[in-house]
């Protein structure tokens, strides 16, 4: 500012003051982009998804407290705090409850996500790290598995091992293909385990299918076990039953309207045919 010529800036304004005011102050904010460094910071939320603003306005009351000194008051702050952080918990745990029980899978994970700390504003501009990190670690995991088997005597039968990846993402991502024994492992997008069918979105509609071909099978037994006079009690229960309520409390609350609905549709026709009462998926 010492080496500017103030009567060049102040001269063609004359006596009007705002005008002059303006180019001043227009200069000063040049100087000041031009000389004084600058620096962007981005600040991301850290708190945990259970953090209320009471919890955080107990924070501060406990690091005052802690700063004067004063011991029974920071331990009741203490007692208080932990009590609230028991409430929020409890209140974020019925939240991702009632989201599972209505079947909305995406915000139930990007609530666990927040858990475990990989948020919406964790990572977002290194995808690429992100996925090659993924790569590194499924690998690593694999390798240390494989060892293991050769170390204990087990014998890994490649040819029926299949690898499934859940991936929410709406842009499809390319994995590396996982190789054991020199052999590419399948990537399916769907797998039955323990009788029950998974499918890499999560979603209970293939397991659906399944038990629906299943009972389809079963109901035209049931018609053929019908004429014999066999007790319809026993049928229900051992032909139908068996078939459409098989690991039920694992999909049930998880399956959709329509799933449930087309289910509840072939236990009305069990039903009819044996003149039977048969609980719903309801």
């Amino acid at each position: 500012m010492s080496n500017t010529l103030h009567t060049a800036l102040c001269s063609p304004h004359g006596s009007d003051i705002d005008s002059m005011t303006h180019c001043i102050t227009d200069y000063i904010n040049f100087c000041v982009e031009t000389t004084v460094p600058s620096k962007l910071v981005r600040c991301f939320p850290n708190n945990k998804p259970w953090v209320t603003s009471e919890i955080k306005a107990l924070l501060n009351e406990k690091k005052r407290v802690f700063r004067s000194g004063d011991k029974e008051e920071l331990r009741r702050v203490q007692k208080e705090l932990r009590q609230k952080i028991r409430k929020g918990k409890d209140n974020y745990r019925r939240k991702l409850e009632k989201r599972l029980e209505q079947n909305n899978a995406r915000d139930v994970w990007r609530g666990l996500q927040n858990i475990a700390g990989h948020g919406k504003g964790v990572g977002r501009d290194q995808a690429s790290g992100d996925k090659d990190r993924a790569d590194e670690l499924n690998l690593t995991v694999i390798r240390d598995f494989v060892s293991w088997s050769e170390l204990n005597q087990l014998q890994l039968n490649t040819s029926k091992t299949k690898e499934m990846i859940v991936n929410f993402r709406r842009k499809a991502s390319h994995f590396t293909l996982v190789n054991i024994q020199g052999l590419d492992i399948e990537v399916v997008e769907s797998y039955k385990f323990l009788g029950v069918h998974l499918n890499n979105k999560l979603e209970w509609t293939d397991n659906t299918h399944a038990l629906y071909k299943k009972g389809q099978s079963r109901l035209h037994l049931l018609r053929r076990l019908s004429s014999f006079g066999v007790c319809k009690a026993l049928l229900l229960s051992s032909v139908m039953a068996s078939a459409i309520f098989y690991a039920v409390v694992c999909w049930r609350a998880g399956s959709t309207d329509r799933d449930r609905s087309r289910l509840n549709k072939l236990i009305r026709r069990a039903s009819s045919v044996l003149d039977g009462p048969l609980d719903s998926i309801e």
